[in-house]
């Protein structure tokens, strides 16, 4: 389906608008429908901080990433399509919420091309975008009330739990911290605890483990007492690799356990 721009409805992919060329895919034709409204645009626009709301995409759409000019390449893409015969579109429904800034979505060109790309509805379905859209509004209007934010950093753990690998999801961290007050303004620091090669609960599992988080922490130790900034801690473990990182987080250095 053919695209909604953000501050140049007017264009399509395949020109070069503010000194960013944006390609339109190979077979990907123009589709004739009605354009949404530009009172719904910048809603969108605003709801979204003009930031890509595809998860952990961290461009800023309203300038140039190489130059730091001013730029505005930010598209609003549909949930549900904004005709029956686009991905993800419904025949009872695409009409209706062609112009609905709850079912419009701002993201940066390439990830708008990559959601509505021929058969892409399988892997992401409306329901999925609407979700990307839902949380990354909540953050922004988090952050943009929040009277008392404070920049910080997040240290993420994650270790097996009864031999077991673990995960945890990044996209809900930056949410997370916002709740107690915390801005994560850079990509946090991972610490993976590799036992795969030991048996579970021996002690060459428990002491490779603790090795691990101890060293770990002692190279980030320095960088955090220069910054004296406040640490998310996100973690995931068994409870003796849980109890290495309290030991090993100096005591100086504020933190959130989140």
């Amino acid at each position: 389906m053919s695209k909604s721009r953000g501050m140049s409805a007017g264009q399509e992919l395949g020109e070069v608008r503010d000194g960013v060329s944006i390609q339109r895919p190979p077979g990907k034709a123009k589709v004739d429908r009605e354009r949404v409204p530009p009172g719904v645009v910048r809603e969108v626009w605003a709801r979204a901080g003009g930031i890509c709301a595809y998860p952990r995409c961290p461009v800023v759409l309203y300038r140039d990433p190489a130059l730091r000019t001013r730029a505005s390449f930010g598209e609003v893409a549909h949930n549900v399509a904004a005709l029956p015969g686009g991905e993800r579109g419904q025949l009872d429904r695409s009409r209706e919420l062609s112009k609905d800034p709850e079912n419009l979505v701002l993201l940066c060109p390439n990830h708008h091309s990559l959601v509505d790309e021929k058969g892409a509805a399988q892997r992401y379905p409306d329901s999925l975008l609407a979700e990307w859209k839902h949380r990354h509004e909540a953050a922004i209007r988090m952050a943009g009330t929040l009277s008392s934010g404070t920049a910080a950093d997040a240290l993420v753990l994650q270790g097996p739990i009864g031999g077991q690998p673990t995960a945890l999801d990044p996209g809900s961290m930056p949410f997370a911290m916002l709740q107690v007050g915390l801005v994560l303004d850079q990509e946090p620091a991972v610490v993976s605890v590799d036992a795969s090669h030991y048996a579970p609960k021996s002690v060459a599992y428990w002491h490779h483990a603790i090795a691990c988080v101890r060293n770990e922490i002692k190279i980030r130790q320095t960088l955090w007492g220069r910054q004296r900034r406040p640490i998310a801690v996100f973690a995931l473990a068994d409870m003796p690799t849980l109890m290495a990182l309290g030991f090993g987080a100096s005591e100086k250095v504020p933190r959130n356990v989140v």
